[in-house]
């Protein structure tokens, strides 16, 4: 996986995987019972880069971790342990347990069946099939913003995540308007509003954990995140998906564990096979 566009924080983890390496907080809804489930889950998290629990609770059956891996990756290394996981919020990494205090939001790239529209944004438009959440945070640097999240069903190739105007998705990905940067100047060409790249292979998927100052976060509400593949020049070519930014809960801050959309306990963007 290659990115581009990332701040010179940024390093490659021990996975292999060059990622931006802000630590953040994720709360996640998580079966426990008991502090033989949290030795559990600390051998299976050896498996990640950098992921550890800093917090529990028996009574909510939730975990706080703090990790510089991709939310998706931990999702993932959960359930093929056996377990039932979702994501409840997520936060800057500075603090251990407090509420967070930095803003975060999501944007549910793309569509597939089963994927309900409506919940935080969840089930965008695009080639069918394509899809994906990219978690949005707020984080305690200036002016930077941190995206990261996985895209599959994609075919080889590079592709490029890109910020566009507009949140209008009634015409799919040709309503939502052109690249957008909120420190612009109208000069700055399209290839130059390129949030981050990602390499393609054989596995359909594009992974992205990018920091980023083109942003303020909340100028970003509302808008909407654009798949986009490149042609042979390399530059931006066919907008393949898309996903609307909407705000999303922090650490602390979503003690539901229902979907307002369908009714269901822990159906979330994070899975949306469930």
């Amino acid at each position: 996986m290659d990115t581009t566009n990332k701040s010179s924080s940024s390093s490659s983890s021990s996975s292999g995987k060059d990622y931006d390496q802000t630590p953040i907080r994720v709360e996640l809804n998580v079966d426990i019972s008991c502090n033989s489930c949290i030795e559990s889950i600390k051998n299976v998290f050896k498996q990640l880069s950098n992921t550890s629990i800093i917090d529990k609770d028996f009574s909510l059956q939730r975990i706080i971790v703090k990790t510089t891996d991709l939310t998706l990756d931990i999702l993932d290394c959960l359930k093929d342990a056996g377990r039932n996981p979702s994501i409840s919020g997520v936060g800057s990494g500075d603090n251990d347990n407090s509420v967070s205090k930095t803003a975060a939001a999501v944007c549910a790239v793309g569509t597939i069946e089963g994927w309900e529209k409506g919940c935080g944004g969840a089930g965008g438009e695009g080639v069918h099939g394509v899809y994906g959440p990219i978690r949005i945070l707020q984080t305690n640097q200036s002016n930077k913003t941190l995206f990261e999240g996985r895209i599959t069903g994609l075919q080889q190739g590079k592709h490029s995540i890109v910020v566009h105007e507009f949140g209008d998705i009634e015409k799919g990905v040709n309503s939502v308007g052109n690249p957008y940067i909120s420190f612009d100047n109208q000069s700055t060409p399209a290839n130059k509003k390129i949030l981050a790249t990602s390499m393609v292979h054989q596995d359909g998927k594009a992974e992205f954990r990018v920091l980023s100052d083109k942003y303020d976060y909340w100028d970003l509400i509302g808008r909407s995140i654009v798949l986009h593949s490149h042609d042979d020049q390399d530059q931006l070519s066919k907008r393949l998906a898309v996903g609307i930014i909407c705000r999303a809960a922090g650490v602390g801050q979503n003690l539901k564990k229902i979907c307002p959309c369908d009714n269901q306990t822990d159906k979330r963007i994070d899975d949306p096979k469930l």
